[in-house]
Formats: structure tokens, sequence, C-alpha cells
């Protein structure tokens, strides 16, 4: 009787660490959905006085520095999205390359039927 108890102890132990693996993935899973990307801010242009033309010149070739560095940023961020999302599915992408491959090899009708179906 005391090994039965003593077995489902590690059983229940073992289904409560599994729930609370569960809970911090989903907790995971939703924080990485949330991702938000902050909006592009704003730099006012320099007062317009004729003294100012200097300073004037010199913060709009920042804002364009910043805006294109942004877009950079931005791009590569993107760029690595699509090579995740890539490698998650690159078994999915050989079994389609392969499926073709045997397709063009296939000469008889029954076999390419089976390809087909496949």
């Amino acid at each position: 009787m005391q090994a039965l108890q003593k077995a489902q102890r590690f059983i229940d132990a073992a289904n409560e660490q599994k729930q609370e693996e569960k809970l911090a993935n989903a907790e995971e899973d939703v924080m990485a959905a949330i991702k938000m990307r902050p909006s592009t801010p704003v730099y006012p242009l320099a007062s317009r006085r004729k003294d100012s033309v200097d300073r004037l010149q010199y913060s709009d070739e920042t804002r364009r520095a910043i805006i294109l560095l942004q877009r950079l940023i931005r791009g590569r961020a993107d760029q690595n999205m699509m090579f995740e999302g890539k490698e998650k599915r690159l078994d999915l992408i050989t079994e389609l390359r392969a499926t073709e491959e045997w397709r063009r090899q296939s000469e008889l009708p029954e076999e390419r039927m089976l390809i087909e179906n496949y």
C-alpha cells in the first residue's frame, strides 16, 4: 500500500511539473504574439531664423540619418523573421522538393498516380 501511495505522489508531482511548464510556455507564446514595434519618432525642425540655417541643415541631416537607420534595422528584423520561418518549415520544404523530384523521375502511370495521391 505504501508503495502505491509513493508511486501516486511521484505521478502527481510529475503532472504538476508538466502543468507548470505548460503555463510557462503559454505565457511565452502570448508575449511573443504581442511584439509591437514603436512608432518612428518625429523630431521638430529648428527655428527658421537666418542665424540658425546651419543648425537647420544639421537637424535635417540627422533626422534623415535616423530614419535611414530605423529602416535598415526594421528590414533586417524582417529578414530574420523570414529566415526563422524558413528554418521552422525546412522539413516540409525538403519533402516538397523530394516529391517533385520523384514526380519527374517516375516512368510508370501507377507511380505517377501514387505520387499525386501522396
